[in-house]
């Protein structure tokens, strides 16, 4: 499992990612013809990006025995 793991993690560094900003977001918001909840949408995306980047850069080598779930509950 580690193998794969470490395997997975070296392709994912090696991807070039781009940082999504409220800017783009905000670009992106601007175009949907109807009212949303903008603060919503942007935390949504913001924290998503950082779980995913903590994914990335976790150590392959931890124990089975700790909890690694990537919780997908909102950070505010």
């Amino acid at each position: 499992m580690v193998d794969v793991c470490e395997d997975a993690h070296e392709m994912y560094l090696q991807m070039d990612l781009p940082e999504i900003t409220d800017e783009i977001i905000d670009e992106c918001l601007n175009e949907i013809p109807i009212e949303v909840d903008r603060e919503f949408i942007k935390d949504f995306i913001l924290n998503g990006q950082d779980i995913i980047q903590d994914a990335i850069y976790m150590d392959c080598n931890t124990s089975d025995n700790e909890d690694n779930s990537m919780g997908m509950g909102m950070t505010m």
